[in-house]
């Protein structure tokens, strides 16, 4: 009786073990499917001139090998177009890509008219994105670095509609007299989605907080290490007064992107900083204010600009890493490319 009571219970066990285990050529672990198009991919980032798509989910990385010309920076519409710079002979061009076609081919679009020196930052900072105006009928490349501010002084625009390409003047300075002169031009960017700072609070100590939960005034910036942050001693700061201001919150919600700033002559001197609204999760991304503002994907990653070697020293282009930090807290390199454009969503 005990044999066949053995016997029994092993067979009911071979049973169990054949319904647990899919047969050949089943799959029944959901999967997350593979771009189809590049209109798939979350993003595009510039690598050694390549443009390279990239899809978060999976982790699948896509480089553009049919543009053969070196691309320096980017921009997404939001129809499944992309805008690029390309540099021939330290000349600049326009183009474009239809992102949904299954098999996109780049298509000359304009002269930007402008050399690669030209639209370079401060200490040969590598060149910025593409800006496209809200009506997305207007692509602009920024030109022209006035140093007093770190800030580009000329806008040249390319119309999507009509293909003119146009140039303004936005600010024009005088170094010999140090006056600076300020003009209207037409050009509104499309931004993301600011926060409502009534939610938010902060001291002069740097700390910032969130109003709007369950539980009051929640700190979001105590676990952060200021002075560690500012490459000063915790007694060089007393004195010193901290600003923590909220940027944007992710697309679900339940983070928000800040920075924190010293006063720096007119300017401030800072880093981006990320923390969940509750408080329990804070990050310091080693990412400058001087660098491009970080961007959220739609499932919540944070894409920014992590500085090598420090913040607040003026980089080697060698020294700034595109990053990415997940909902989960896990931060990892995407690239040493420090130039992206994020899809809208």
């Amino acid at each position: 009786m005990k044999t066949k009571t053995l016997l029994f219970a092993a067979a009911l066990l071979i049973f169990a073990v054949s319904c647990n285990n899919p047969k050949p050529g089943s799959n029944t672990t959901p999967q997350t499917a593979k771009p189809a198009t590049l209109a798939d991919y979350d993003m595009v980032f510039m690598e050694n001139g390549q443009l390279v798509f990239y899809h978060h989910a999976t982790g699948e990385r896509m480089p553009f090998t049919t543009e053969t010309d070196s691309v320096v920076n980017a921009v997404y519409d939001s129809h499944n177009n992309l805008y690029y710079s390309v540099c021939r002979d330290y000349q600049l061009s326009l183009k474009g890509l239809k992102l949904d076609d299954p098999d996109p081919k780049p298509v000359e679009l304009a002269d930007w008219m402008l050399r690669i020196e030209d639209c370079m930052g401060f200490a040969s900072f590598p060149i910025e994105n593409l800006l496209i105006n809200k009506a997305e009928d207007e692509v602009a490349i920024q030109s022209g670095m006035v140093y007093v501010n770190y800030s580009y002084g000329d806008y040249t625009m390319y119309n999507t509609r009509t293909h003119a390409v146009t140039k303004a003047t936005k600010l024009s300075f005088d170094p010999e007299t140090g006056d600076m002169e300020f003009f209207d031009i037409d050009f509104e960017t499309k931004t993301p989605e600011g926060v409502d700072i009534d939610l938010f609070d902060d001291d002069e100590h740097g700390s910032l907080y969130y109003l709007g939960g369950s539980n009051g005034r929640v700190c979001l910036s105590d676990k952060l290490n200021y002075p560690s942050m500012f490459d000063v001693s915790p007694e060089e700061l007393i004195d010193e007064d901290i600003y923590s201001e909220p940027l944007s919150l992710n697309p679900q919600g339940t983070m928000v992107l800040f920075v924190s700033s010293l006063p720096w002559g007119d300017y401030g001197l800072g880093s981006y900083n990320a923390a969940t609204l509750d408080g329990s999760k804070q990050y310091a991304l080693d990412a400058d204010s001087f660098c491009p503002m970080p961007t959220w994907l739609k499932d919540g990653s944070l894409v920014f600009i992590r500085v090598e070697d420090g913040l607040f020293d003026i980089p080697a282009p060698t020294d700034l890493h595109l990053m990415i930090l997940t909902p989960e807290g896990n931060i990892k390199e995407l690239s040493p490319s420090p130039n992206y454009a994020v899809k809208p969503f």
